[in-house]
C-alpha cells in the first residue's frame, strides 16, 4: 500500500528564505575584499516556517567552500548545529573565519581571488542522514592581499 501526501505538505519541505552575508569584524560590515589580520564572518538565515520547524526534529550541515581562482588550493570549512525547533524565528548560524584561512598556502603576486558558496542540508538526529531539505548559494567572489 502506498501512503501519499497532500501536495501542500511535500513541498512545504523548502526554506522559506536563505540569506547568507559575509562580514569582517569587528565592524560587521559586508565585505568582499578581505584585509589582512582581520577576522571573518559568514551568517547564515534559514528560514523553514514555524509549522514545519516544530516538527523537524534535526540538525544543521553547513558547509563554507572557497574555490581559488588560478594556482593555488581550494578550502572547505564544515560545522554541524542543532536546529533551533522551539521557536518560528529564523536559524542563524554563524562561521567564524580566521584571517588566514584563505591564504596560509602561499600568496599570489598581487592577492587571490576565492568563489565562495555556502552549502546548507539538514540532517536527522538519529543517524546524520539527509531529510530531503537542502540548499546551497553563491556568496560571491572575494579578493585577498596582504
Amino acid at each position: 500500500m502506498t501512503v501519499e501526501s497532500p501536495a501542500p505538505v511535500t513541498n512545504r519541505l523548502t526554506f522559506s528564505r536563505f540569506d547568507v552575508q559575509l562580514y569582517e569584524e569587528p565592524a560587521h560590515e559586508a565585505t568582499a575584499i578581505l584585509t589582512p589580520g582581520s577576522r571573518y564572518q559568514v551568517v547564515i538565515k534559514l528560514d523553514i516556517g514555524s509549522r514545519l520547524k516544530n516538527i523537524l526534529c534535526g540538525k544543521w550541515c553547513v558547509s563554507v567552500i572557497a574555490e581559488r581562482i588560478g594556482a593555488g588550493a581550494d578550502k572547505e570549512k564544515h560545522v554541524v548545529v542543532p536546529m533551533n525547533n522551539c521557536d518560528g524565528k529564523d536559524d542563524v548560524i554563524t562561521i567564524d573565519l580566521p584571517e588566514d584561512w584563505l591564504d596560509k598556502d602561499g600568496e599570489g603576486p598581487c592577492g587571490n581571488i576565492y568563489s565562495l558558496y555556502v552549502v546548507v542540508v539538514a540532517l536527522d538526529n538519529c543517524n546524520s542522514k539527509p531529510v530531503g531539505l537542502a540548499g546551497f548559494t553563491r556568496l560571491g567572489d572575494v579578493f585577498t592581499f596582504s
